[in-house]
């Protein structure tokens, strides 16, 4: 984003706060020319609190979190895979080594929450891993589990089949926040449960690859899993 030199110099406070010498709340949000801006960088999420504080309001937490959750996706999603994917243009290997990872990804989910239950610092928060591990335990079968004539695999050999190095690093390092670190690893898990909030795009990509490769129903899984973290109010 630019903004006009000459803007910047009629307003001395907002030049000092674009060269971080002043923070936002010096400045004045109902201003006709730097409030809406300052509006504006609110929305896309460009300013933060201060991170020397000792303490903030869940609010303040929330937005920090869709900041960094909305930088994430940007990397994440920026990933040529996607692109490639949503064009219906990965081989049928490809497909199904992401539906492969999709599955693992979801068995490791229970494990993880269940080092929380042990290690989390307070009753309250181990409760709260505690019933997450319980109720993730069987998802990945009942939801993910990479079924389809198309792929012409037995589910006994889909069973045995050993999770990409990617997968491993990601469940490893995910069981060792559990332990260390119990808000990062709700941080993280909340970046895989917004997802929701894409269910209508999520929903058409799944109707496109289904159409493309032939794999009737394959996707409703998904589509159930995505209604029940709904249900579960598991992104808000």
């Amino acid at each position: 984003m630019e903004v006009p030199a000459r803007f910047v110099e009629k307003e001395p406070l907002f030049r000092d706060f674009l060269e971080r010498r002043k923070p936002i709340g010096h400045l004045n949000l109902k201003s006709e020319g730097s409030g809406n801006l300052i509006q504006l960088l609110i929305g896309q999420g460009c300013i933060t609190y201060d991170g020397t504080r000792d303490a903030y309001q869940m609010d303040e937490l929330e937005y920090v979190l869709h900041a960094l959750i909305f930088q994430w996706y940007g990397i994440y999603y920026g990933h040529p895979f996607w692109a490639r994917l949503s064009n219906c243009q990965v081989s049928i290997q490809e497909l199904f080594g992401w539906a492969l990872r999709t599955y693992h990804l979801s068995r490791s989910a229970g494990v993880t929450a269940a080092r929380g239950a042990v290690y989390a610092p307070t009753s309250q928060i181990r409760a709260a891993f505690l019933a997450s591990a319980i109720e993730e335990y069987s998802h990945c079968d009942t939801f993910f589990f990479p079924r389809h004539p198309v792929f012409g695999l037995e589910d006994s050999w889909i069973k045995q089949l050993v999770p990409l190095a990617s997968s491993t690093a990601f469940d490893n390092q995910m069981s060792i926040i559990a332990e260390d670190d119990w808000l990062a690893h709700t941080c993280i898990a909340y970046f895989q449960e917004y997802t929701v909030a894409f269910r209508e795009n999520a929903f058409a990509l799944y109707d496109r690859l289904e159409k493309a490769y032939g794999l009737d129903g394959f996707f409703e899984g998904w589509k159930q899993h995505i209604g029940y973290d709904l249900e579960q109010s598991h992104a808000d």
